[in-house]
């Protein structure tokens, strides 16, 4: 799972931990906050976070 700390490393990524709730992973559209899709990532590793992130359009912020 992606730590708050990895988290923090993408643009327009928030977490909200759950607890006793499975973890989804819900894409909202930007303008209307309104859900577009639901993602259950409980069996995803930490690289196939990253690679759905990045298929998603999520983008790393730069590094200073």
């Amino acid at each position: 799972m992606l730590g708050r700390g990895n988290a923090d490393s993408y643009i327009g990524l928030r977490l909200n931990f759950v607890p006793h709730h499975p973890p989804i992973f819900y894409v909202l559209d930007e303008e209307s906050g309104q859900e577009l899709e639901q993602i259950d990532i409980q069996d995803y590793t930490m690289q196939g976070l990253q690679d759905m992130l990045a298929e998603k359009g999520f983008k790393k912020k730069e590094l200073l």
